[in-house]
Formats: structure tokens, C-alpha cells, sequence
């Protein structure tokens, strides 16, 4: 798992979690924004890892890790 703040944009400030789940009960990945101020939270699943990836692009992210 990748963990991240969002930089700018709609979801400024917010985390969000990049989950691998390929070998999971999913089969894919998913992507959490959440907003731990508010405990609002959105996610999104994508199986392919591509697909994950074009999401993530939208957004300017600091990787924690």
C-alpha cells in the first residue's frame, strides 16, 4: 500500500490510499481519498493496474512512502 496527501485541486490536503489487491479477494486495486477532518471518504476500483494509474495522474500527490 502507497499512502499520500493530495496537493492541490478539489481534494487539497486530502489522504488517499493506493491498495494493490491483485492477489486479493478483488482482484485489482483501489484507490482511497478520505478526508480524516471531515471522516468523508470516497474510493475507486479499477482492475487493471494502468487504468489505477491514469486516475492517480489527475491528481498532484505526495507519496508518504
Amino acid at each position: 500500500m502507497k499512502k499520500g496527501i493530495i496537493l492541490s485541486g478539489e481534494y487539497k490536503s486530502w489522504n488517499i490510499d493506493f491498495i494493490n489487491d491483485v492477489n486479493g479477494d478483488t482482484g485489482g486495486f483501489y484507490i482511497y481519498f478520505y478526508n480524516s477532518a471531515t471522516d468523508e471518504g470516497y474510493d475507486c476500483w479499477f482492475e487493471k493496474y494502468d487504468d489505477a494509474i491514469n486516475q492517480l495522474s489527475d491528481f498532484k500527490i505526495k507519496w508518504l512512502e
